[in-house]
């Protein structure tokens, strides 16, 4: 569910990709994140809905997205992946 999660944040961050600020790197996450099998439905579903449905998301939940793009935002600057 985790993949799903980030993936449904970079969807949203990006505009559905529509964004004139989306770059390369956030279709090589989503890219990495479907390896990992993410729902593609529930996005799908989720970005159907307006905006406030993301303040529904428990306190926890919200602290562990955050969490884990804080991560994948550490590895990505170890292995040179961070676009300056």
């Amino acid at each position: 569910m985790e993949a799903t999660w980030l993936a449904l944040g970079i969807y949203e961050d990006t505009g559905g990709f529509l964004y004139d600020n989306t770059t390369p790197l956030d279709f090589e996450a989503v890219a990495y994140l479907r390896s990992k099998k993410f729902d593609v439905h529930f996005i799908s579903v989720c970005s159907l809905l307006d905006p406030p449905w993301i303040f529904n998301i428990s306190s926890n939940l919200l602290f562990l997205i955050n969490r884990l793009i804080g991560l994948y935002d550490e590895a990505a600057a170890v292995h040179g992946r961070v676009e300056s």
